[in-house]
């Protein structure tokens, strides 16, 4: 996440103006980020580290600007890999469950050794939201100390289910849903 993060503003009269992004190095939260699937070339659970190229790209373009309200922690684990136009997503079962004990031990090990009692944020997109959405509802949701520390969790392109007119209950049976801008907590 210390890569050059400048971006650009498009600005109403069609010009554009440099933004300078600036990290926090003293953030006061933490965000815990899961990644999307990265692994596209094969079915079946990712394996080899040796090259973590392809879950950096991810890391870059959704989450790392959030290091200048957060520190951040990014896992890897061992996702499952999808072959696009085979059909199918990642489902829980089978390999899924090993990415998702990956995300479990990681969380549990940042809670343990990094944490330090500060909120956090949970970020997760596509599988990676599958892989928090599950870690949450073990980990999070029926934990009245981790869940004090919930600011929010950003479960981005997944489905959370909450019953008609209610704010818990579905998914997590704890955790609210928001329902207005700017809500935390």
């Amino acid at each position: 996440c210390d890569a050059d993060l400048d971006g650009t503003e498009l600005l109403p009269d069609g010009t554009r103006k440099l933004v300078a992004h600036v990290k926090d190095p003293n953030a006061p939260i933490d965000c815990f980020y899961v990644y999307p699937t990265v692994k596209l070339t094969s079915a079946g659970p990712m394996t080899d580290f040796a090259h973590i190229d392809i879950t950096l790209d991810p890391l870059l373009a959704q989450a790392a600007r959030f290091n200048e309200v957060c520190r951040m922690y990014a896992p890897l684990y061992r996702q499952n890999g999808v072959v696009p136009g085979a059909g199918g997503m990642p489902t829980a079962g089978g390999s899924f469950n090993l990415g998702l004990s990956d995300v479990r031990d990681a969380f549990k090990y940042y809670l343990e050794h990094l944490n330090h009692g500060r909120k956090f944020v949970l970020m997760g997109h596509s599988q990676g939201t599958g892989m928090l959405t599950s870690m949450m509802t073990t980990d999070v949701d029926p934990v009245p100390d981790v869940r004090d520390k919930l600011i929010s969790a950003l479960l981005l392109g997944g489905g959370v289910m909450v019953p008609d007119g209610e704010t818990v209950g579905g998914t997590f049976e704890n955790i609210p849903i928001c329902t207005e801008p700017g809500q935390v907590g």
